[in-house]
């Protein structure tokens, strides 16, 4: 009994997270960008971390380094992830959607053109530190490692 319960607290999270991630894509180009989860009957939950507030996504790309101001919300105690992302590249705010679950964080941005969707897919250490992997959909396929500048919490 305990152990289905945790198996569905894990798959609901990384299926949003994948629906998340292909929001916006094409048929052909949808494809879930959840991280990828063992689940065992030993995986317990021990502290929901929190991102909201402030922040800062740092991405490498081809060699460079990008700077985005990031403001998240998410409900206290709530898996949910939502905010708003300023590209200083881009006229606007784009909006971001994505799960925190356990020591797993997945958020995408929808870019208008050649980014397309662009999800991050990390991990949280257990001093909060968020550090992973950005991928994009979109005709620029763009790809690097990412970590945000405040820890969750």
């Amino acid at each position: 009994m305990r152990f289905s319960r945790i198996v569905a607290a894990v798959a609901v999270p990384l299926a949003l997270a994948g629906a998340v991630a292909t929001a916006g894509a094409s048929a052909a180009s949808a494809a879930p960008a959840a991280p990828a989860a063992t689940v065992s009957a030993h995986y317990q939950i021990h502290h929901q971390w929190q991102l909201r507030g402030p922040n800062q996504v740092k991405l490498t790309y081809q060699g460079s380094t990008y700077t985005y101001k990031v403001l998240f919300s998410q409900q206290r105690g709530s898996e949910l992830l939502t905010g708003r992302l300023t590209d200083s590249y881009l006229p606007g705010i784009l909006p971001v959607n994505g799960v925190v679950f356990g020591n797993y964080v997945v958020f995408s941005v929808v870019y208008p053109g050649a980014q397309g969707v662009r999800t991050f897919s990390g991990s949280i250490d257990k001093h909060g530190v968020v550090t992973g992997l950005w991928t994009e959909t979109g005709s620029e396929a763009g790809s690097g490692q990412f970590a945000l500048q405040a820890h969750a919490r």
